[in-house]
């Protein structure tokens, strides 16, 4: 990739508006591997490392420095390729002009690549963000006079590359291979991890069957447990075979290579498990469980739900029961169930498995907090937060008792609790235990989990609540950026932090990014989820308040009265409330006042019952009515409600945010209809 001269592979060059990108960018740049294939290969970047490090970054490298400019020179001077972020804060940089000319005059200008990270790279006013160096650079050693260089770009901005191919894209300009091969080979790494964990899966189960085999063996039952053993060393080797067998569709050497997907070999597993395998039901149960525990961290829970509730039933018939295996099945099951959306059949199967893992194991187990967990989620669902606190504190000492304190199990229950403690709007606790959960996750699982990002997204969604939208939105951000690079561009786990996202910057009064985002996840949960799933009601109101924002009132009222369903029929009292006052503003602005003076009924109703703490709810409220009382001609009342809302609504979310912009606009409408 560089000559021995070189001290850094890159430098980074970027507004300090732009540091989380510059950060994610050094984070990730430093920690790729590149491809073994590759390694010790020539190109036109010279030899393939076996990675990018080191790479330059400012805020990284500097904080010793006295003379900065010297040591900035110096350090453009021993990199191999000029990485420039670009955004209309970029554009604007003359620290990032500088470093672009500086590294022109060494002549390496063929060597500068691009990140878009915001803005628009052809020159719309105010948006361009490509600094002036690159749009006019200056002529180039080797070059023919005036000639320019068109750097390469990767594109982060919504709907374009993405995180995951925009880093392949930038490493492939600095090694000076081709995309293709890097995307082949990024590909074929998924499979053989797809592969490694799902066999992984399979060997566990086996070894815990066989261990708990032998336990028996002890308890002077040798000949039936003997048998047993060989039962389940038999079952651990069809099934390891089975999941070879369907996976070697991914092996690179077959004509469809790559081509294939994960979800292809899944579908294709799960059709064929009935074919061969009738007399031996347990393989058939091991079988069902794993692809269907894969089919949930894929989001895909309607198989998930399918091949769960199979296995599940195939090992109530067997011997012996209740056994491990059939527990974990059955809280796989309610996992499946509660992600789905079916929260009454999830509560069913989770009370069984933890009546039955608590027989199992009087002492305590995984299985039994596991079991503990889910039904605490339940609870809160159902708006019972001190029952769910209570119910994560038991399973929060089981698993003390059982693991040290940096287990996933601890952090499991210990975030579950912080979840408890938030909607109680005991915030300081919360975030303790949030943070705490963090701490652990990233321990024992390591940065690029799920996990992590799940516990990003809850700090986010705690400072949210508290208030603090400021502080919120870089852990949206990057549960967002990691959801992405963990999960891909569908999930339903994306879909919600995107939701989350949205409702943020729709507060703040950000609507064109609010309805990018909004519109991206609508568009998922519509093709992931049920029809009926009260995530929707989040979505559909929210994009429905954006869509009120830039004046699109026809559209937003079916978006609402979607929302006002589906809260209905999940009794959802905190959003019944807040749609029912969304319906009342669009229905006044299209001349329904009847509908809307109902709508507001309602509205009342459901907030007085739920009894929210902020205030903020009502004076949103009466701002509505207001105007429906100038509607009405009442305008003495309207005056007072308008105004008196107003001053609440406006120390909430500030003089640029939605909900006092539509608050303005009902008192400009009080003054239009009386001529003023």
């Amino acid at each position: 990739m560089q000559t021995p001269e070189f001290r850094y592979r890159a430098f980074i060059s970027y507004s300090h508006h732009d540091e989380r990108w510059a950060t994610w960018l050094h984070r990730s740049l430093e920690r790729y591997r590149v491809p073994r294939r590759l390694i010790g290969s020539v190109t036109s970047s010279g030899t393939v490392p076996p990675g990018i490090a080191p790479v330059f970054r400012d805020r990284e490298e500097l904080p010793s420095a006295t003379n900065l400019g010297r040591v900035i020179n110096a350090a453009l001077e021993q990199s191999a390729a000029l990485i420039i972020i670009c955004s209309p804060a970029a554009a604007k940089s003359r620290w990032v002009n500088e470093e672009i000319r500086t590294f022109q005059r060494l002549g390496k200008g063929a060597h500068i690549f691009c990140l878009i990270v915001e803005g628009d790279p052809d020159g719309v006013a105010g948006l361009q963000c490509f600094p002036e160096a690159l749009r006019q650079p200056l002529s180039l050693v080797g070059l023919p006079h005036g000639e320019a260089v068109e750097p390469i770009a990767a594109d982060l901005r919504a709907g374009k590359d993405g995180p995951a191919a925009a880093l392949l894209k930038l490493v492939a300009g600095l090694l000076g291979v081709g995309l293709d091969e890097l995307v082949r080979r990024d590909l074929q790494s998924r499979h053989r991890r797809m592969l490694a964990i799902t066999v992984a899966a399979v060997a566990g189960m086996a070894v815990a069957s066989v261990l708990a085999a032998l336990a028996l063996i002890s308890r002077n039952e040798a000949q039936e447990q003997r048998a047993r053993a060989e039962v389940e060393a038999a079952t651990a080797y069809q099934t390891s075979e089975f999941l070879v067998e369907i996976f070697q569709l991914a092996d690179p050497s077959e004509a469809r290579g790559n081509s294939i997907a994960v979800r292809e070999i899944l579908d294709r597993g799960a059709a064929r498990i009935d074919r061969g395998l009738e007399a031996q039901p347990e393989v058939r149960a091991n079988l069902m469980h794993t692809i269907g525990r894969v089919y949930t961290g894929l989001g895909l829970y309607e198989p998930a739900g399918e091949l769960l509730q199979r296995a599940l039933e195939l090992r109530e018939q067997m011997p012996h029961v209740p056994t491990p295996e059939a527990v974990a099945t059955a809280n796989a099951l309610g996992a499946a169930l509660y992600l789905k959306g079916e929260y009454e059949a999830a509560e069913t199967i989770y009370g069984e498995a933890l009546t039955a893992s608590r027989g199992l194991y009087p002492d305590g187990d995984s299985k039994v907090t596991e079991a503990m967990n889910g039904i605490a989620d339940l609870l809160i669902q159902r708006g019972e937060f001190a029952a769910a606190e209570a119910q994560y504190v038991a399973a929060l000492a089981i698993d003390r008792q059982l693991h040290s304190n940096g287990h996933a199990d601890v952090a499991r229950s210990l975030a579950g609790l912080a979840r408890s403690l938030l909607y109680q709007r005991r915030f300081a606790e919360s975030e303790a235990a949030w943070r705490e959960a963090l701490a652990m996750r990233r321990q024992s699982l390591g940065d690029d989990h799920p996990l992590v990002a799940e516990t990003l997204n809850d700090l986010g969604s705690l400072l949210y609540f508290a208030g603090q939208v400021e502080a919120a939105e870089p852990f949206f951000r990057e549960a967002a950026e990691r959801y992405r690079h963990i999960l891909g561009s569908e999930h339903p786990f994306v879909s919600s932090i995107l939701n989350n996202l949205g409702r943020l910057l729709l507060e703040r009064g950000e609507l064109a990014e609010a309805d990018q985002l909004l519109s991206e996840a609508l568009a998922m949960d519509r093709k992931l989820k049920d029809p009926g799933h009260d995530d929707f009601v989040y979505t559909l109101n929210n994009l429905g308040l954006v869509r009120l924002g830039l004046g699109q009132v026809d559209a937003a009222i079916p978006l609402f009265e979607e929302a006002l369903q589906i809260a209905k029929a999940h009794e959802h009292r905190v959003m019944l409330g807040e749609v029912w006052a969304n319906l009342a503003d669009v229905y006044w602005r299209v001349g329904r006042s009847a509908d809307a003076s109902q709508a507001i009924a309602s509205a009342r109703r459901e907030l007085a019952a739920v009894q929210p703490d902020e205030q903020t709810y009502e004076a949103n409220l009466a701002s509505i009515e207001g105007a429906v009382r100038v509607a009405e001609g009442e305008f003495v009342e309207a005056e007072r409600l308008l105004l008196s809302s107003y001053a609440t609504i406006s120390e909430r979310w500030g003089e640029q945010g939605l909900f006092t912009r539509l608050a303005a606009g009902r008192v400009a409408v009080l003054h239009d209809a009386r001529g003023e």
